[in-house]
């Protein structure tokens, strides 16, 4: 996993997310808020999907940040400031962004303590378009992947 600015310089490497080494990944995962619930339905059907897709645009997600200079419990970020993300590797030897559904996924995926943004899922949505994102990734539970194609028909919505 790297860690990269999300709008150009590279910097330096984070630790990996935690990965199940072993059984059932969803066996400890409960959903924590609706848009969890609608995520566990995702496999059912294209409508779930659907479903899920539009309430992720109008939901409050998180992207993992890296330590940084700005007062902690800060609740705004200016408009056009630019700030650094998270990247994980895409299984491809690639990057793409990390996103969270909620304060407990990303802690389960980069530890207790680790700072993120949280903005409606169209905003994230937006930043992470042209490298793809997964949801959720961490040692618990369900995670979905989408690449750049399928956020934009999902911005589309």
């Amino acid at each position: 996993m790297i860690w990269k600015r999300l709008f150009g310089n590279q910097s330096k490497p984070a630790g990996p997310p935690a990965q199940p080494d072993q059984g059932d990944p969803m066996a400890d995962w409960q959903p924590e808020n609706p848009l969890e619930e609608a995520m566990g339905n995702v496999p059912q059907s294209a409508d779930a999907a659907a479903d899920f897709a539009r309430l992720l645009l109008d939901s409050t997600v998180m992207l993992a940040v890296p330590p940084h200079d700005r007062p902690e419990g800060e609740r705004e970020l200016p408009q056009a400031e630019k700030f650094d993300i998270f990247l994980i590797d895409d299984g491809g030897g690639g990057a793409t962004a990390a996103m969270f559904t909620s304060e407990r996924r990303v802690a389960e995926a980069f530890g207790e303590g680790t700072r993120y943004i949280a903005m409606d899922g169209r905003a994230a949505l937006t930043a992470v378009a042209d490298i793809g994102v997964v949801i959720n990734p961490g040692p618990v539970g369900l995670y979905l992947k989408y690449g750049p194609e399928t956020i934009a028909r999902i911005l589309a919505l």
